[in-house]
């Protein structure tokens, strides 16, 4: 039977997934995202809103990182918009025969080019993701590639080298706590941690990103913080 939800329950979700955090960021990212709706309305499509307005806020020309690359689309932007003197790409590209994922493939050849979406469930797709990834940004020697687990790639990352990270990989609540706390000591004074996916739901219904998330907070005070079409920002 199709659960009907009530009007206070439909109220009591849109308040509990409404924007959170520093008033004044608050403000400066719903004006980035209108103007940017305005202005450059192909790019914010790409960048899915909440990630368009963000950017804007990033040092340019830093270093950074992203953590959950998948095809690069984001790494693209992340390049286009900051300029960064140093992106690092960190994926395993690794998946189990219990996953089922979404992955581009060419309808011509059955490649991994990003161009058409099908499911895959082995190995052998995953190799071929990671190998178009390493072509596509084989040109851009600003660019290099981790193929390997976050925190495993946070070791090899010296102490307060990185003027932000970007956090998209595994979305269960050990896994992104994990990814804050290894990442954290990598960055400089005023350094940045974002992220994706701050309501997100596990298996069980539960809010595993925004728990992680809220319970980093409370542990590290960053400076300021800020929720915002479900993106995540702490500056420390």
């Amino acid at each position: 039977m199709k659960h009907l939800e009530t009007p206070t329950g439909r109220l009591q979700r849109k308040l509990f997934r409404r924007n959170r955090g520093s008033m004044l960021l608050r403000s400066r990212f719903v004006l980035a995202n209108f103007t940017g709706g305005i202005l450059d309305s192909d790019n914010k499509q790409q960048l899915k809103g909440g990630r368009y307005a963000l950017l804007g806020y990033i040092p340019k020309a830093g270093r950074g990182v992203e953590v959950g690359v998948w095809r690069g689309d984001f790494s693209s932007a992340l390049l286009t918009h900051l300029k960064p003197a140093l992106l690092t790409l960190v994926d395993p590209w690794q998946i189990s025969e219990d996953d089922k994922v979404v992955f581009p493939r060419s309808k011509e050849s059955g490649q991994a080019i990003g161009v058409e979406q099908s499911a895959i469930e082995n190995q052998g797709d995953a190799d071929e993701l990671y190998q178009y990834v390493c072509a596509r940004f084989s040109p851009h020697s600003n660019v290099k590639i981790m193929r390997s687990t976050s925190v495993e790639a946070a070791g090899s990352v010296t102490d307060q080298s990185l003027d932000w990270a970007y956090i998209d990989g595994s979305h269960y609540y050990e896994d992104v706590r994990a990814d804050l706390e290894s990442w954290l000591p990598k960055l400089k004074s005023n350094g940045i941690l974002f992220g994706d996916d701050y309501y997100w739901r596990d298996p069980e219904g539960n809010y595993s990103v925004k728990k992680a998330v809220d319970e980093f907070i409370s542990t590290h005070r960053p400076q300021t913080w800020v929720v915002f079409r479900g993106q995540f920002l702490l500056r420390f």
